[in-house]
Formats: structure tokens, C-alpha cells, sequence
């Protein structure tokens, strides 16, 4: 695992192609958090896996110092300096899931500000999710936003809550009575409960200890009515508690897997350097529109 200096880490795996890869035929993919920046760099198909690259900042403390984190990644990266159109899924304040009509930038942002409070420098904004009539309301921090789009020509923003949609509306497995799936990355979680294959409920927070991610977890599930026996829980996430989150969540709940890999990615050069889960919303951007 090499490192990038004091503060910043870096764990990364490269196809032997990527250097040979026509520019053209690639997407760039990056994950965004309070504590981490994850990049996957896909060819003209989602399953041609390229390169995945792996930042965290443990030690940054504000807005400023982690900006400063991402520039440091970035002169690390091979692939964050690459000149493609970027989807960009953010993981910072709370992604709210809300009927399709308030799609509107007067109707989200006042509907946002009436359910959440939003940081001054924050902007909010929606990603819609097709075949449920509903749409994410979401916030991206200022300072995060104008980096990115300084970086690159083209950023789309959406919610990390919106690739474990998109997932949990592809998976098969999952067509019958409720479904949790929680993201849990450093400092942050993401919880998406389904009802026959439909998302019913979606909210991302702020954790500093495993409790925080397992507790609201259970609370959000009893209030949707799932019985805990029955509901399986999909876990994923790149927190260093992960194994924790999930020996606590055994705890009350049978059904507890991480997220498994599809048959692509296992044969890909990349598996054996970075494990599915850790950046499964990431890999699943792909089926957000």
C-alpha cells in the first residue's frame, strides 16, 4: 500500500492495458467523501475494468484541509487527471428520497431546506430514479463542487444513495418483501430499504463510531415495518469498521452478507488488489442515468 505523504492513503490496482487504452473509450467514475475519494476508470463497457484507485484522508479535520487532500491525491493519481466527462456520487449531508414531481431547483431546494438543515455554502440538487417515480434531493459542499468542475470539463453529481438503487432495482434476489442495503464509508453511511424490489426509504448520515451506522439502521427498519427474521441486509462500504458494523448488525439481524461480485469482476485484474464491497457504489454508477 503505498503512501502519498502524512495524511493522505492511497490503495490502487491498474489493468497492464490502461497505458495502451484509446482515451476515448474510457469513463471515469469517482466516489466522494468526507474522508475519502475513490476513482474507477471503466472502457466502453462497464465491465472492462481499468484502473480503481483508493484515497483517504484520516487526519483532515474541515472543507479546506480535505480540498487540499483531494489536490494531493490527484498529483498522486494516474487516472483523476485524464480529460473525460465525470459522474461524481457525493457522500457528504443527507440524501433524501421524494416523489418525481418535486423535480423542479424551487421545489427541491425548498423541500430540502424544510426536512434538512444545509450548510451555507452547500448546493442542493436532485438525481431522478427512473422506474420508481421518485428522485433524490441531495447536497454537494461548495468548495467540492468548484474543485471538481475546476478538474474536469464535465462533473454530474448524484447521491451515493443512487447507485445502491439503481443495484438493489437490478438485483434478483431481492424481489419480495423488504431489503436494506448499507453503505458504510469512513465517517459516513448510506441506508436503502426496498419493498418488492421498489426503494421506500433512503437517508444518509454522519457516523463516528459503528453503533451510530447499525443503530439508525435497525430504528429506520422497525419504522418501515420489515421483520428483522426475514429482511436481508447487503453490506458494503470502505470504513475501517466495516467488520464491526457487520458483527454488530449479526447481532439482531440472520441475513447479513457483504455485496457480492459479479462474475466480471472476479476476473478482472483489479480483484485481487481491491475487494468488491468496498467500492460497490461505486462500480454500480454505471446504471444511474
Amino acid at each position: 500500500m503505498p503512501a502519498t505523504g502524512s495524511k493522505t492513503r492511497l490503495v490502487s490496482a491498474y489493468d497492464p492495458s490502461l497505458d495502451e487504452h484509446p482515451a476515448g473509450n474510457t469513463r471515469l467514475l469517482i466516489e466522494a467523501g468526507p474522508f475519502y475519494l475513490n476513482a474507477l476508470l471503466t472502457g466502453s463497457r462497464p465491465q472492462e475494468l481499468l484502473a480503481v484507485e483508493r484515497f483517504t484522508f484520516p487526519e483532515m479535520s474541515d472543507m479546506g484541509q480535505l480540498a487540499s487532500g483531494y489536490e494531493d491525491a490527484r498529483a498522486e493519481s494516474r487516472i483523476l487527471s485524464l480529460e473525460l466527462p465525470v459522474s461524481c456520487a457525493v457522500s457528504f449531508g443527507t440524501a433524501l428520497l421524494v416523489p418525481a414531481e418535486f423535480s423542479r431547483g424551487e421545489d427541491a431546494a425548498s423541500l430540502y431546506a424544510f426536512c434538512q438543515e444545509k450548510e451555507q455554502d452547500e448546493t442542493v440538487a436532485s438525481h431522478p430514479l427512473p422506474g420508481a417515480g421518485a428522485l433524490f434531493l441531495f447536497t454537494v459542499p461548495g468548495l467540492i463542487e468548484n474543485l471538481l468542475n475546476y478538474w474536469f470539463a464535465r462533473v454530474r453529481f448524484l447521491p451515493v444513495a443512487a447507485s445502491l438503487a439503481q443495484a438493489a432495482m437490478a438485483s434478483p434476489g431481492h424481489r419480495d418483501g423488504k431489503a436494506a442495503w448499507l453503505h458504510a464509508g469512513e465517517g459516513h453511511a448510506s441506508l436503502l430499504v426496498t419493498h418488492n424490489g421498489l426503494p421506500v426509504l433512503s437517508n444518509s448520515y454522519r457516523v463516528d463510531t459503528p453503533e451510530d451506522a447499525v443503530y439508525y439502521a435497525l430504528f429506520a427498519l422497525e419504522q418501515c415495518g420489515a421483520v428483522r427474521r426475514k429482511t436481508p441486509v447487503t453490506l458494503s462500504g470502505d470504513s475501517s469498521s466495516l467488520q464491526r458494523v457487520r458483527e454488530l448488525l449479526e447481532g439482531y439481524l440472520p441475513a447479513v452478507d457483504l455485496a457480492r461480485a459479479p462474475a466480471f469482476y472476479s476476473t478482472s485484474a483489479i480483484s485481487s488488489r481491491v475487494e468488491y464491497h468496498t467500492c460497490f457504489s461505486l462500480f454500480n454508477q454505471h446504471l444511474c442515468v
